[in-house]
């Protein structure tokens, strides 16, 4: 099979979202290791009470990965190719598009709350936060350190809409292997 079958044999909405996160990890790699920018300042999920919170990082978070670790987009991206392209043949471009971005926004709300159980404490603590060995930060920028990205709640959402709609042993023997692996 040739590379150009290969890529049109996955189904569009897949094919497009392999393609924007692999090209977006490409990106912010690069510009990471030979500027020194860090997108995911701007971009990543920061915690709401943070000063480098936006509500568009809601989205922009999940097309982000790891610019120091290849393992977090390659599985990511890998579950995705895997299942997700099952998962729109099965329910439609278009819901499988709406489904993979609930999923992804859903994630970065459950991370909030996360963030705010965690974090809530320390948001308290106006003084700063005591890093160890005698190293204190003010509140706002410790804040600002706690960065969440990736794909791993939409591709998550695929996995869960999977074993609910498996109808082959086989498939949702795949689905309950592979999510195994990934836990």
């Amino acid at each position: 099979m040739s590379t150009r079958n290969f890529i049109n044999s996955i189904p569009p909405v897949t094919r497009h979202l392999l393609i924007i996160n692999i090209v977006v990890w490409l990106a912010t790699s690069a510009m990471y290791h030979l500027q020194g920018f860090d997108v995911t300042r701007w971009l990543g999920l920061h915690y709401v009470e943070a000063p480098a919170f936006n509500p568009v990082q809601l989205v922009t978070y999940m097309f982000l990965h790891d610019t120091n670790s290849f393992a977090h987009i390659f599985f990511n991206m890998f579950s995705l190719y895997i299942f997700g392209k099952i998962l729109e043949q099965v329910m439609g471009s278009k819901r499988f598009l709406t489904y993979y971005m609930v999923c992804g926004v859903g994630a970065a709300l459950i991370q909030e709350a996360a963030m705010a159980y965690s974090l809530h404490p320390i948001v308290a603590n106006h003084e700063g936060v005591d890093l160890g060995h005698g190293m204190i930060v003010p509140t706002m920028q410790f804040l600002d350190m706690n960065v969440a990205v990736g794909a791993s709640g939409a591709v998550f959402g695929i996995l869960l809409a999977l074993r609910s709609t498996c109808s082959s042993f086989l498939c949702l023997l795949k689905a309950n292997i592979w999510l195994s692996a990934t836990v």
